[in-house]
Parts: structure tokens; sequence; C-alpha cells
């Protein structure tokens, strides 16, 4: 624990101190091979961009079911886009208005993948919100 607590702080060294910064690891090993996450932009965030985030999440997770999410990562997963095309028709059926609205206001359809498994990692740092 101590390496990698170590390996933590050699890797914050080199960002100036003048912001606020989140560095969000989801998983241990991921501190020994920053460079991937890094690359794809899901390593170092701004503060606010970061709340951002787990407000997203928090949404998503509260207004879509589990079960919904499963089935939604499922069909961003898909390896056919044609697939995906006739898949998302149905899915966008089962669901409710409002995680309709959400999805399309997020575009989440035009997201990364790497952006969507990073919602998915966020999800299990959230709570539910209060509805009604």
């Amino acid at each position: 624990m101590g390496d990698i607590l170590c390996r933590a702080i050699h890797h914050e060294a080199r960002f100036p101190i003048d912001q606020l910064r989140v560095r969000f690891y989801s998983a241990p090993y991921q501190i020994l091979r920053p460079q991937t996450r890094d690359q794809q932009g899901l390593l170092t965030f701004e503060i606010s961009e970061f709340l951002s985030l787990l407000e997203m999440a928090a949404v998503f997770r509260t207004l879509l079911r589990p079960e919904e999410q499963e089935s939604f990562y499922e069909l961003v997963n898909l390896k056919d886009a044609s697939e995906e095309q006739f898949y998302w028709g149905r899915f966008m059926g089962f669901l409710n208005q409002e995680a309709k609205d959400m999805l399309s206001a997020w575009r989440i359809r035009q997201w990364p993948k790497s952006r969507i498994e990073l919602l998915y990692e966020l999800v299990n740092y959230v709570a539910f919100y209060q509805t009604h």
C-alpha cells in the first residue's frame, strides 16, 4: 500500500499547484500504469468537471433502473453498428420519458466508449437521488 501511495504522489508532482485537480483511479492497478487513462483524458480532471461527472453519474443511476443500466451497457458494447441502431430503438421504447430525455439531452450515443466506461465506474461512487 505504501508503494502505491508513493507512486500516486510521484505522479502528482508533475502538475503545478495553481489549481485543484482530481486524479480518478477506479482500480489500484491504474496507479501503476496511468498512461493509458491519461492519454484518453480519463484520469485528471478539474474539480468542477469531476463534480459535474459525479452529478451525471448520480442522475444516470437514479433515472435508469439497474436492469436498464445493464441493458444499456450491453447495447453500447455491440460490435455491429446496424445491430446497435436496431436495438437502440427497442431500448428507448422500454424507458420512461425522463430517462429518454436524459439520454437524448446528453447525446450519449455520440460518446466514446471510454467515457461511457468512466460513467459506469463513477456510478459505483454516487448515491441515488430522492425523487418525488
